[in-house]
């Protein structure tokens, strides 16, 4: 599980994680929802500008649509990696699965941040509860039957209602993670980094 969400979580599945084992792998992010946030060593309107752009960004990959969190890179992410090549490495999900992973992005929460800039870069501590994709109620609604391929489209009103049904219930499948994030402030304004100090 670890690895998955290591893999996953910033969009970066490699070629020995996605092309053999196809879907397996549906654990993917989390976008802000209810949260409270400590005061780190960022002014206030900075802080927000930060984990807005990172909700942007999350809410994209956890959706598995890699066009739009693509654009939330930094610079040197994106000289690094074409859009097409980033796109093809991580499988985006497309029609009914991208629906239904969308709203299930709507219940993960923030439970804490805690933001430290210097300068022009900014590293946001997180503390998550996250729906787990990878558990086979989860699982079993995103993708076809056998896991592997896309859910059927005309599947997706039904899909949509289990899950529905699952959240309201409160049997939703969760995870608790802590990560770290480091961001970069651009001409265009604050983006993800995601190759470090290499980039």
């Amino acid at each position: 599980m670890i690895g998955l969400w290591e893999s996953a979580r910033r969009g970066l599945v490699g070629h020995e994680h996605n092309r053999p084992q196809k879907w397996r792998g549906v654990l993917v992010g989390i976008i802000f929802v209810g949260s409270s946030f400590a005061m780190g060593s960022a002014g206030v309107d900075e802080r927000q500008a930060m984990l807005t752009v990172l909700q942007d960004y999350l809410a994209a990959v956890y959706a598995r649509d890699y066009a739009t969190a693509y654009q939330w890179l930094s610079e040197a992410d994106r000289r690094s990696q074409s859009q097409t090549r980033y796109e093809q490495d991580n499988q985006p999900f497309k029609g009914a699965s991208l629906v239904l992973a969308q709203r299930l992005a709507r219940e993960m929460v923030l439970q804490e941040a805690v933001v430290e800039r210097q300068g022009d870069r900014a590293t946001v501590r997180t503390s998550m509860s996250l729906p787990n994709g990878n558990a086979e109620a989860v699982n079993s609604l995103l993708l076809a039957p056998g896991g592997f391929e896309e859910a059927p489209q005309d599947e997706l009103e039904a899909r949509l209602t289990k899950l529905e049904s699952l959240i309201a219930s409160g049997q939703l499948p969760r995870l608790e993670v802590e990560d770290t994030w480091t961001l970069v402030r651009e001409p265009v304004g604050w983006r993800i980094l995601l190759g470090g100090e290499t980039l």
